[in-house]
């Protein structure tokens, strides 16, 4: 199993590429229902969408910082 270590020149692992691919994926799903619903007022809809973006960003970042090193991979 390779090492998981932080850096932005190694490959990501793809366990991290998976887990931002499921939260992209809910947030924007919820993010539908959101704009949807009118359970929520606009300036509420605005906020809480901005959030949930703001989160990918977050996610994705994290999980590009993430790298596995060379030789582990190669084996």
């Amino acid at each position: 199993m390779a090492k998981t270590v932080v850096s932005f020149n190694k490959p990501t692992p793809t366990w991290a590429t998976w887990v931002f691919r499921v939260v992209f994926f809910m947030t924007t799903g919820l993010s539908v229902w959101i704009a949807a619903t009118n359970l929520i007022d606009d300036a509420g809809k605005v906020e809480i969408m901005t959030a949930l973006k703001a989160l990918d960003f977050v996610v994705w970042g994290i999980g590009k910082g993430l790298g596995v090193k060379k030789e582990d991979y190669e084996k």
